[in-house]
């Protein structure tokens, strides 16, 4: 098995290899195209789409494309067409010598693995204007199409920037390690976690929502609960997000026909009352039922039977779960409780839940 791996690598390397041999074939076409300024003549607004579109490359490796190009650095070009350096390696050294980096800083870098090169490089850049840095602060939020999503993105200042990486890592620091779970998504649930426990502070048995659920009664029976239903003025939701709102929420909801009226109405209320979740945190001593979790940190109810299967808010049909497990892992990843595990050793089932 060992050799095969060998082989495997070898394999690898030498493909590696290849494509920078390519690359390098591909910059002096790319730094004549450059001169003649050809994304004019397109209509492309730069050289950078001009590139990402007739290679259908994306622009940041149309980027790193055009950089070589115009360094026109014999030593790096005659590396890459040996196969000697790769194409990200031969980009980090292009920026690491614009950044003003001495003959022994680039001898230096020869052992160093990339990451190592861009730290390298940073510190050899000026920081900038950071009045002009923070001026320049801002976070996106966009809905996806359909409103099943959102996309973040933003810049902030070195030191806030810093500050909210070290808050998104100690919350999720204190999440069950996960199959699958990578950095990026307990970060992303980090940031939810915060947001919420900012608006409803610690009180468990606090709605953390006020929503009125609009329903297109045909729609959803016709989709399982897949399409049909939103919260007023918001997104879109599903099976999943429903059920949490049953639990957490204040909710009221209205099932509309298809000419858009009303043919059914509920009264706003608590979907679990205030005295039930008190019962329920109590009888369960004030910690997280699952399996191996010992989290006091903002316990919910949950439906062990869910109310779209016709149950009710009894206590003996709730159980209190951690945020992580609850909004995570059942309402997000779409596990479910195990009915027939211990009441203080609850497990989930393999399968997840369907429509």
């Amino acid at each position: 098995m060992s050799a095969t791996i060998d082989q495997w690598e070898r394999h690898l390397g030498e493909a590696a290899a290849l494509l920078a041999r390519v690359t390098a074939s591909m910059l002096p076409t790319i730094r004549l195209l450059d001169v003649a300024q050809v994304d004019l003549v397109d209509g492309s607004r730069t050289m950078v789409e001009w590139l990402a579109s007739r290679l259908d490359i994306e622009r940041s490796a149309a980027r790193t494309l055009l950089a070589l190009a115009r360094v026109a650095d014999t030593d790096l070009e005659e590396a890459l067409e040996c196969g000697d350096i790769t194409v990200d390696r031969a980009a980090a050294l292009v920026r690491l010598k614009a950044a003003g980096a001495s003959e022994a800083d680039l001898e230096r870098s020869r052992g160093m693995d990339l990451a190592s090169i861009h730290r390298l490089c940073a510190d050899r850049t000026p920081i900038g204007d950071e009045a002009e840095i923070h001026a320049g602060r801002y976070l996106h939020m966009q809905p996806t199409l359909d409103e099943s999503a959102y996309k973040l993105w933003g810049l902030l200042t070195g030191v806030d920037g810093r500050t909210v990486e070290k808050a998104l890592d100690t919350r999720s620091d204190g999440f069950p390690n996960h199959p699958g779970l990578t950095a990026a998504n307990a970060r992303a649930d980090a940031l939810t976690s915060i947001c919420e426990e900012w608006l409803t502070g610690e009180n468990p048995g606090h709605a953390t929502v006020t929503a009125e659920i609009f329903i297109d009664a045909q729609a959803t029976a016709a989709s399982g609960g897949q399409r049909g239903a939103s919260v007023a003025g918001g997104p879109r939701i599903g099976v999943n997000t429903l059920e949490e709102l049953l639990c957490t929420a204040q909710i009221g909801m209205t099932a509309l026909d298809d000419g858009f009226r009303p043919v059914a109405v509920s009264k706003r209320h608590h979907a679990i009352p205030p005295a039930v979740r008190r019962a329920v945190l109590y009888r369960d001593g004030g910690v997280c039922v699952i399996d191996g979790c010992s989290s006091r940190k903002r316990l919910q109810p949950h439906h062990i039977r869910p109310q779209a299967a016709g149950a009710d808010h009894r206590s003996d049909n709730l159980v209190s779960l951690c945020w992580y497990h609850h909004h995570v892992v059942i309402h997000q990843m779409g596990l479910q409780l195990d009915p027939d595990s211990p009441p203080r050793r609850r497990r989930f089932l393999r399968t997840r839940a369907g429509p």
